[in-house]
């Protein structure tokens, strides 16, 4: 456990952990600052990305640190102490005895001792250079999938950003189309009210050239009976007149008295057999029938020019 720690300490002192030049320094640029993080508020899926980005970044020391572990620990050379007694000084002497004795022999051993120890070590060195090869591919490889993930972020930002601005395009031609059919109904009502009223307008046209057709046709009849009418008077004013010429020769007979009588017979007026006959005997009548027919037939025609008018 206290090498674990060892080594997580020694990772993060060696591995560039807190310093601003190391690879892992990115961690602070991705980072959101305080504008984009309220940037980053308007779209959620820009926010989750961020968030998993940091969250890989993070585990990368956890991997590194991981993969140091497996490796010290599939390579363990430990050896288990042994608790010995401090020898006597016999003990020490007879080794003293010994010790000319079994030089040659000691010697052999401790020089195959350095041959296994040199090849022990030159088999950590390559053990270690292939670790650190792999751990090199595999920062590597780490760090291409960043950089991968950061690009696919910044590829996922822009089409956001594109997203976004579409949205407002067509959210303003959504507002433009609305305002649109809001003018196009208006002028649909605008043009029902004006056919309405063309079609009132024509029907009042008809009324009234019904009333002209109307008006022109009494007035054709109207002047037709004006014009019986005018000849009613023209022949009763041409009665009058005989009228008037008759009553005159009566009354010039009747002032003048004849000394004598003549053979030849009188014309005889067949229209007015009773006046002719009491011509003589009262003087005064004729004069009292013509002024008699003439308001008769004055009222008479008076009469008829007023129905005329009127109709």
């Amino acid at each position: 456990m206290y090498e674990q720690q060892q080594h997580f300490m020694d990772l993060q002192s060696d591995s560039g952990f807190g310093d601003d030049s190391s690879w892992l320094a990115g961690d602070d640029d991705l980072r959101l600052s305080p504008h984009q993080s309220a940037a980053g508020t308007n779209s959620g899926n820009e926010n989750l990305d961020r968030r998993l980005l940091k969250d890989l970044v993070e585990m990368v020391p956890l991997i590194e640190h991981y993969m140091e572990h497996k490796e010290r620990s599939s390579f363990k050379r430990r050896g288990s102490m042994i608790y010995t007694k401090m020898p006597s000084k016999e003990s020490l002497s007879r080794r003293g005895r010994n010790a000319s004795q079994t030089v040659p022999g000691r010697k052999k051993r401790d020089q195959e001792g350095n041959d296994d120890v040199m090849n022990n070590s030159r088999e950590d060195d390559e053990n270690a250079k292939a670790l650190a090869g792999a751990e090199k591919e595999e920062m590597s490889r780490l760090r291409e999938q960043v950089n991968d993930l950061q690009t696919k972020l910044s590829e996922k930002e822009e089409v956001l950003k594109s997203m976004e601005m579409s949205k407002n395009q067509v959210n303003e031609i959504q507002e433009k189309l609305e305002a649109t059919n809001r003018l196009v109904a208006e002028k649909d009502m605008l043009i029902k009210s004006m056919q309405l009223q063309l079609s009132d307008t024509k029907i009042k046209l008809a009324d009234k050239q019904a009333a002209l057709e109307k008006t022109q046709w009494e007035a054709k009849t109207t002047g037709t009976r004006a014009i019986k009418l005018q000849e009613q008077l023209d022949a009763v004013e041409g009665d009058i007149s005989t009228f008037t010429r008759v009553f005159e020769t009566l009354a010039k007979t009747d002032s003048k008295k004849p000394d004598r009588d003549y053979d030849a017979v009188p014309y005889e007026f067949d229209h007015l057999p009773y006046l002719v006959s009491q011509r003589n005997h009262n003087p005064h009548l004729s004069f009292f029938l013509f002024f008699f027919f003439w308001l008769i037939s004055k009222n008479l025609l008076q009469n008829a020019l007023k129905t005329g008018r009127c109709r």
